[in-house]
């Protein structure tokens, strides 16, 4: 086996290890208390439910707490977790700028950036 072959095969049994990890103790998994901000998404193709919830410190202007329900796959849930695990403290703006740039980048507008690769 190549060398190549085996840093791709790491790297899929790495990937693998994160999302299996993140779907089976999600560390965000609930509902925030209290309830600043909600937000529920469907995908009617596969039928993965997530309703997000946020805490905002005082100001508003703040992300203190990210948690998630829902039902899906494993790679569904396991993102919502990953995801709020990048955006508890972050301000709001710069967490709309990283949603808007996710979305470009969902439609091969934008690259992954590379502080965020690990």
């Amino acid at each position: 086996m190549t060398t190549a072959i085996m840093a791709l095969s790491n790297v899929r049994d790495l990937y693998q290890q994160v999302i299996l990890e993140h779907y089976k103790k999600p560390r965000h998994k609930g509902k925030t208390n209290p309830v600043h901000r909600q937000q529920r998404g469907h995908n009617p193709s596969c039928g993965d439910t997530i309703e997000l919830t946020l805490k905002l410190n005082d100001a508003g202007d703040t992300i203190e707490d990210v948690k998630f329900e829902g039902e899906g796959c494993a790679i569904a849930m396991a993102s919502a977790d990953l995801m709020a695990d990048v955006l508890r403290g972050k301000q709001v703006t710069e967490a709309l700028s990283m949603v808007q740039r996710f979305q470009n980048m969902m439609k091969g507008e934008d690259e992954f950036p590379k502080e965020l690769r690990k």
